[in-house]
């Protein structure tokens, strides 16, 4: 197990650059020059962006595997069912996490809980016409 702020914090600023949308890096380090440092700029991408957002997300997540030492990611492949003639890092990079039980276990190999967000159901645009009162006091609209 390794948790996503070791993780992090073994990124190089090209590593960090890559995990946030393409060229806000480069306007966030021009707004604020001390990003330039990977330790806050770790923290702002944990701001902007969730870890489980970046390790559920494909590119994001081959990024980060990338960083991984090769004994946690050794690891975590054994974890998530690698045979035993599989080399790690390719069978992280192509690991299919549909399941829920398979994202409860990645993530949690990292210290992350998973959550499943709550979908809302659009409300009806329909509109419905009155065609009796529901109260005698209630107008009957025509």
């Amino acid at each position: 197990m390794i948790s996503f702020e070791e993780l992090l914090s073994r990124a190089e600023l090209e590593d960090l650059d890559r995990l946030l949308p393409e060229g806000s890096g480069q306007i966030i380090r021009k707004i604020n020059p001390e990003l330039t440092y990977t330790s806050r700029l770790s923290q702002l991408v944990t701001q902007l962006i969730s870890p489980q957002g970046l390790l559920l997300n494909e590119a994001t997540r081959n990024i980060l595997i990338d960083i991984l030492p090769p004994d946690k990611a050794k690891e975590l492949a054994e974890l998530m069912g690698m045979a035993q003639t599989e080399k790690a890092f390719d069978y992280l990079k192509g690991l299919n996490l549909g399941r829920v039980s398979d994202k409860t276990k990645f993530l949690g190999f990292f210290g992350i809980n998973f959550f499943q967000e709550v979908r809302s159901i659009k409300p009806s645009e329909e509109a419905i016409e009155c065609a009796y009162p529901l109260f005698e006091h209630h107008p009957l609209y025509e």
